[in-house]
């Protein structure tokens, strides 16, 4: 079951009771959503096409679309940038930037964060609309059909007495406009009631429920699942990354004997291949109108 989200079991091992508890319970909400989905986007294709076949085509077809989208915002929200933001401490000690600089640093991090946030809650929160009105008109459904049945009733007169006026044949429209759905129209009606309302905001908050379980883990301080996948990505990332080093190292030497410098040695940053810490950073001077004037006239 933990596949469903990309858990690592064995990471999971590592963590508190707590968290792995959190996590397999923001799974089982994630498969209970995905079941909801399915069976919301079965009976809008029963509404829309009014047989089994298309119920069953359209839960398939959406419903995959909808599992694909959600899984991959939680899977998103889970996991952590590898390379982490600049260290300000140890820019401070040899460039001193001013404080202005840095409070717009981070006011530019906080709004990146805020933005995808907002985006992932939209997104989610777009799905759900579609997940739980179809779902919440299940529990209406023979209102839904009478409210149908009513609506084709009324379209019939208003299309026949039209046709009436102008001398036009309705045969043929009557029968297709006998065999129309509207489900669209259903779900205007229902809204109007109290009970519908609530159900539908009832079925919001539960698609939503995987998404606020797996964020209080993600943020949460106390809860270090993110930092042991990241730590494994790193060491994934450091391994391939040493083996490519060695490999161009030795075809390197083989093929460019006169060539003596290390690969190592050539970049220009302590941490490769993440290149997050340069390995010397130089102070800029600035100088004044008169040390302008002099260096313009040295040239």
């Amino acid at each position: 079951m933990n596949n469903l989200l990309g858990l690592n079991n064995n990471l999971l091992q590592q963590v508190s009771v707590v968290e792995r508890a959190g996590y397999y319970s923001a799974t089982r909400l994630f498969l209970l959503v995905s079941i909801i989905s399915f069976v919301s986007n079965g009976y809008f294709g029963y509404l829309f096409l009014g047989t089994w076949l298309g119920a069953f085509v359209l839960a398939i077809l959406i419903g995959f679309i909808h599992f694909s989208v959600l899984r991959i915002s939680l899977i998103t929200l889970m996991s952590k940038p590898i390379v982490e933001a600049v260290n300000l401490k140890l820019v401070e000690t040899v460039a001193k930037p001013s404080k202005i600089k840095n409070l717009f640093n981070e006011t530019r991090q906080l709004t990146k964060f805020n933005i995808a946030s907002i985006m992932r809650f939209v997104l989610v929160g777009l799905i759900a609309i579609t997940i739980c009105i179809p779902m919440s008109t299940i529990f209406f459904h023979n209102e839904a059909m009478r409210i149908e049945e009513s609506h084709r009733v009324h379209v019939l007169q208003n299309y026949n007495a039209v046709a009436a006026k102008m001398h036009i044949s309705a045969e043929v429209v009557d029968r297709n406009l006998s065999q129309a759905h509207y489900p669209f129209v259903i779900f205007e009606v229902l809204w109007k009631k109290s009970a519908y309302r609530l159900l539908v905001f009832v079925f919001l908050i539960l698609v939503y429920t995987p998404l606020f379980a797996l964020a209080r883990l993600r943020y949460g301080k106390d809860y270090c699942y993110g930092d042991l996948v990241r730590d494994e990505m790193r060491k994934d990332i450091l391994i391939d990354y040493h083996e490519t080093v060695e490999q161009s190292q030795f075809f390197l030497d083989k093929s460019f004997p006169e060539f003596k410098k290390k690969l190592t040695e050539l970049t220009a940053f302590s941490d490769p291949p993440f290149k997050h810490c340069a390995k010397s950073l130089t102070v800029r001077k600035f100088g004044a109108t008169a040390d302008f004037r002099q260096y313009m006239r040295s040239i």
